[in-house]
């Protein structure tokens, strides 16, 4: 009894999917506007990945991430900007990894 109606339930939601994503749109200039809106606090988990694999312990890597996003969020400057200033993070990325960690700047 269970499973034809879970089935049934299943083709039902499916069918729902297929008509939503076939009526989506999507514009990438706006997704990418909406993204850059946060000054770039989207990179803050990639940062937080690679200084850990660069060597900083987790809890360390966080209260940097932490102190640049929080910066970022108060409007004092660009995330990666921010984390190119912080000689703690510079010590384990350099310019260049973090730079390549960042989503890139509207033009």
């Amino acid at each position: 009894m269970i499973a034809p109606d879970a089935t049934i339930a299943l083709d039902f939601a499916l069918a729902r999917l297929t008509g939503l994503v076939d009526r989506l749109l999507v514009y990438p200039e706006r997704m990418h506007q909406n993204l850059e809106s946060l000054g770039g606090l989207v990179d803050s988990q990639r940062v937080l990945l690679a200084l850990t694999q660069a060597g900083m312990s987790r809890e360390d890597a966080y209260r940097a991430v932490q102190r640049n996003a929080m910066a970022a969020w108060d409007g004092k400057g660009r995330f990666s900007e921010l984390l190119k200033e912080d000689g703690e993070i510079t010590s384990f990325l350099g310019s260049a990894t973090i730079d390549a960690l960042s989503i890139p700047p509207i033009i």
